[in-house]
């Protein structure tokens, strides 16, 4: 509950705080002034008891010496008819004989101890008098005669007026507490209203600034903290401003100049919008050369505000090898900012300057670590100061512009070299192309004769000239293979490899490949097998060319496996019914993972020691791959060394497959099996 009432505005908290105040004063009030009241009419009815006690002390003196007490009640008689609010007289001697006067008798009376204290002393009490039996203020004196004690002297006063006097105290007391208690939280909300009023206006104005307004003012005039305060926040707001208009520009600089094909063609937009946001009279970028071996900066591109006067002849007779100038060249070298005034120049600098620039900020231009030009701000309106953070946001223009130039120079080298090295490489592969049927056609004549002789001599069963034959025809054939991939090669990089796709049976394939790889498996006592839960599979694509692939990789899984086991299976591929992979695997050395990056490379081997054990020319992997991505495929590669290798390609159908197997496929199955001897 104590949280739900708590104050929560500082208008209610001033209100309740001056309220409390005034309730806290009407009460420290009352508790002064309504016991001081008190006293005060108690010691008027002590006065009053002590004049009728001094009318009385004459007679009483009297009635001492003569025990004639007449003249006593007399005079206490005359006391009583004087004053109605005297109710009695008590003359009591030391032994409790009393005399007691009332308004309408007299009596004496054997009065105890309390009207005869032991104590002399003048004493007055308000209580309850039997004697009237009803409050009274009763005053009592010691009486001496001839300074003998000889009794007292008791006066009862009605207390009537006092209480009277007590009761409009009270009332009165109650009154004022209570116009106060109604007047002073008006008066302290109307206090608070003025006071909290420009407070309002700074908590709105902050408000709209933590929104997103950085427009937002708060126009206060009350010649206090809260106006200086509002000055502040105002000051701080302009900051915040400025700041983000500069951040917006380097946004846009960043945007402009990071997606231009030329950064110089967007120069004048950037400047625009960063001449903008600093409050510039105008912004210029000023390109660093030589002119007869003198260092110079040229204006490059240029912003200006309205009614500016333009840069350019400032920049050209500008006196850039003035001796004031080499601290500038410097810092302007080293990459660093410029803020100055004109004022700060030598005079034959100043001069040079236009009258009106009261303040200059140089942006260094920095391309690939030197130094190209500078972003320039000339101010108009006086001098103006700038901080850290607006010193790197405008420092991060020139970043981006020298990033952007120097994307551009690099952009412009990259595209002239890619067009060396493509026309180098449309050179190289044209001639490659020329030289390989340059050299195969008498490679072809070379082949012939040298087979003919080979007939001749078998014929003659020369068999000495026959080995010797051999040896010429196969490496003949050899070289003849070499020119071949290199003018497969060649044809693929110079973009003149056809394909010439046909639809045949993946179970024809296998049997051909069985045919022409099995001499080669046999040249290091490899078992080849193969294996197919396809085999009624038809595919469409370049016949030949899938058989150039698969035999490639045939041929290397013998070449690097011996007296081990050779495998080619094809099956659908994991990427869909529309996918066949064929895979060639082998139980022979493996291949290390530093070398299979570059194994599907041109002329690339597994490293020296296998080329000169093994042979090769490191063109099959190479053209295979290249082929079986012209054909819409890929190779993969799984391998570990000493544990042989897989080569699965990956190939499109081209058709969806067909059902069952022919009797065709059947047969040639069992000569596969013949003569191979086995079947995975």
């Amino acid at each position: 509950m104590t949280r739900l009432i708590r104050p929560r505005g500082i208008t209610l908290r001033i209100t309740l705080l001056g309220w409390a105040v005034t309730l806290l004063t009407l009460g420290v009030f009352a508790m002064i002034i309504v016991p001081e009241q008190k006293r005060e009419f108690g010691m008027a009815l002590e006065s009053k008891a002590q004049g009728s006690v001094a009318s009385i002390k004459g007679a009483a003196s009297g009635a001492a010496v003569s025990e004639d007490y007449s003249a006593v009640v007399d005079q206490a008689s005359q006391v009583l008819a004087g004053d109605a609010a005297i109710e009695y007289v008590v003359i009591t001697k030391n032994d409790g004989f009393s005399i007691v006067v009332e308004r309408s008798a007299w009596k004496t009376e054997q009065l105890g101890v309390a009207w005869h204290p032991e104590v002399r002393a003048a004493t007055h009490s308000i209580g309850f008098s039997p004697l009237v039996g009803r409050r009274v203020f009763q005053y009592a004196y010691p009486f001496d005669y001839s300074s003998i004690p000889w009794g007292w002297i008791h006066i009862g006063l009605s207390l009537d007026a006092y209480d009277a006097s007590v009761r409009r105290t009270y009332l009165s007391t109650a009154g004022l507490t209570f116009l106060c208690g109604i007047l002073s939280p008006l008066i302290a909300l109307l206090f608070a209203s003025r006071l909290v009023r420009p407070l309002h206006v700074l908590h709105t104005a902050v408000e709209k600034l933590a929104q997103g307004d950085l427009h937002a003012h708060a126009d206060v005039h009350s010649n206090d903290e809260i106006e200086r305060l509002a000055q502040a926040f105002n000051g701080m707001a302009v900051t915040i401003l400025g700041r983000n208009e500069i951040l917006e520009a380097v946004g846009f600089a960043a945007e402009r100049l990071l997606t231009a094909a030329n950064p110089e063609s967007v120069i004048a937009e950037v400047l625009g919008k960063l001449g903008k946001a600093t409050g510039a009279g105008r912004a210029c970028v000023l390109k660093f050369g030589t002119r007869d071996g003198l260092k110079e900066l040229t204006l490059h591109g240029e912003w200006l505000s309205s009614g500016a006067i333009s840069a350019s002849e400032q920049w050209k007779r500008f006196p850039w090898q003035d001796e004031g100038m080499t601290h500038l060249w410097e810092r302007m070298e080293n990459g660093k900012m410029i803020a100055t005034s004109p004022a700060a120049f030598p005079k034959a600098l100043r001069d040079s300057i236009h009258p009106d620039v009261t303040f200059m900020l140089g942006l260094p231009i920095m391309v690939a670590g030197e130094f190209w030009g500078l972003i320039a701000l000339d101010a108009f309106l006086g001098e103006r100061v700038w901080g850290d953070a607006e010193k790197d946001s405008l420092r991060a223009v020139a970043d981006m512009l020298g990033a952007a130039i120097a994307r551009r120079f690099g952009e412009d080298a990259l595209l002239q070299a890619k067009e060396s090295a493509e026309a180098a490489n449309r050179a190289k592969s044209n001639f490659l192309a020329n030289m390989s049927h340059e050299l195969r056609t008498p490679l072809n004549a070379i082949l012939l004769y040298g087979e003919m002789l080979q007939e001749d001599a078998e014929a003659a069963d020369n068999q000495e000239t026959l080995a010797d034959l051999s040896n010429i025809v196969l490496a003949g054939r050899r070289l003849r293979s070499l020119i071949n991939d290199v003018l497969d090669l060649s044809k693929i990089e110079a973009g003149r490899a056809e394909l010439h796709a046909e639809s045949f049976a993946v179970g024809d394939m296998l049997n051909e490949l069985m045919g022409i790889a099995g001499p080669l498996a046999r040249q290091k006592n490899n078992k080849l097998v193969w294996c197919s839960e396809h085999r009624g599979l038809t595919m469409v694509a370049d016949r030949m060319k899938l058989q150039q692939i698969l035999l490639n990789l045939i041929g290397n899984a013998c070449k690097f496996t011996e007296n081990g086991l050779v495998t080619v299976a094809a099956a659908m591929s994991d990427r869909g019914r529309d996918w066949i992979q064929w895979r060639v695997q082998d139980t022979g050395i493996g291949i290390s993972a530093e070398y299979r990056e570059k194994l599907f490379r041109p002329f690339s081997q597994v490293d020296e020691s296998s080329t000169r054990q093994f042979g090769g020319t490191g063109l099959g992997l190479a053209i295979s791959q290249q082929l079986c991505q012209l054909m819409g495929g890929h190779i993969d590669l799984d391998t570990q060394p000493g544990r042989g290798s897989t080569f699965t390609v990956h190939l499109p159908l081209g058709s969806k497959p067909t059902a069952g197997l022919t009797e065709e496929e059947d047969r040639h199955t069992a000569l596969a099996l013949a003569g191979n001897g086995a079947r995975s």
